[in-house]
């Protein structure tokens, strides 16, 4: 039974790749509108941890709790299970031949089978969450990579999720678009949606992060606040890492 109180709850959680551990006996615990963002260097497991969340991958073995529901469980509904967790990936992953407001609205009829007008009216609210009404009759390939993400994300949001997984959502941007995506989610985070951000973003971990989770060859070296991995970490591995990447 998962511990009441976490919206996510991940216990010794290891996903193998033939003989290779890509996720090595991963457990922590995320409350409700925390923001945690996991570093660590390429490779490490960061993104095949975020893929197991959402079960696009399918853990070894472990149990994954996701609102007091084990996600991980045989008889699981994944279509339930994704609908409640958002997920933005590297690439945007929109639908070039669907006008922006289609990339939104179409998956709720879909998925929630929610009709015409219910979908039009939540993707026009995306949109001018996201600061983008005024491109909803445009296709994807109109825009510009960050305007892009920000749909992606906006359509990702358009499922009320309960959590918002993000994998190296700038990592496909230029420097110059990489702001708005960042600005997006920092907006995100002040209004309380839970999320578990995989980021190479510094400034944003430290900004926006209530805490930070560093793993290296599949293992989590050390977890704490923001401000104490930053200023203080306790971790030798930690310490070269971060300074390594705030040295770039």
């Amino acid at each position: 039974m998962t511990t009441q109180g976490y919206i996510v709850e991940v216990i010794n959680l290891y996903k193998y790749f033939g003989h290779v551990k890509a996720v090595d006996g991963v457990s922590f615990k995320i409350k409700p509108k925390e923001v945690v963002v996991i570093i660590g260097a390429s490779g490490s497991g960061k993104s095949t941890l975020l893929r197991c969340i959402n079960r696009l991958i399918e853990p070894t073995r472990g149990q994954i709790f996701i609102d007091g529901e084990e996600i991980t469980a045989h008889n699981a509904n994944l279509t339930k299970i994704r609908s409640n967790i958002g997920m933005v990936f590297q690439q945007f992953n929109l639908f070039p031949h669907w006008k922006v407001i289609d990339n939104i609205r179409r998956p709720l009829m879909i998925v929630k089978s929610l009709n015409l007008e219910e979908s039009t009216k939540i993707a026009e609210e995306m949109l001018a969450l996201i600061g983008l009404s005024d491109k909803a009759q445009d296709y994807p390939a109109q825009l510009s990579g960050g305007q892009q993400q920000r749909v992606a994300i906006g359509r990702a949001l358009a499922m009320k999720p309960k959590l918002m997984l993000f994998d190296e959502p700038t990592s496909a941007l230029d420097p110059e678009l990489t702001g708005e995506v960042l600005a997006l989610m920092r907006k995100l985070a002040t209004e309380g949606m839970t999320m578990i951000v995989v980021s190479h973003e510094m400034g944003f971990a430290r900004d926006v992060a209530d805490r930070i989770i560093h793993m290296d060859h599949g293992k989590i070296v050390e977890e704490g606040p923001a401000k104490e991995m930053f200023e203080r970490p306790r971790s030798e591995r930690t310490r070269q890492f971060l300074q390594r990447i705030l040295n770039q």
